[in-house]
């Protein structure tokens, strides 16, 4: 069975990719995929070991938005849907016997309208 969605994706938003909205956009409709999700890191909490990390998962949440909302928009009639929130992951969780960590997922304005099929 193909992959058809993504529903995890980070940008250069994180701390973790340097990878712009549009070029993943981009990519994301030359693999086929139907439906992706912005779910930028935002952890406050976040404990940084590193000197010249330190805020490196701390969003910029007004230029977060403001992003999405002019590049997603350019993309509507390649892609199904392109909705955006926020990975709000704990500093410290446990993982122990059974229990696994967990993310949360917030909206932060839903997303581009869903094409009809």
């Amino acid at each position: 069975m193909a992959i058809r969605a993504d529903y995890h994706m980070h940008s250069d938003h994180s701390g973790d990719s340097k990878a712009p909205m549009e070029l993943m956009i981009e990519r994301a409709i030359k693999c086929g995929l139907s439906d992706i999700c912005f779910t930028e890191h935002h952890d406050i909490d976040f404990v940084y070991s590193e000197p010249g990390s330190e805020g490196m998962f701390e969003l910029n949440i007004p230029k977060y938005r403001a992003d999405y909302l002019r590049i997603a928009p350019q993309y509507a009639d390649k892609i199904s849907a392109v909705p955006n929130g926020i990975d709000l992951s704990p500093a410290e969780t446990p993982v122990s016997g059974s229990e696994r960590a967990m993310h949360r997922v917030i909206s932060i304005g839903g997303g581009m309208p869903r094409k009809q099929i």
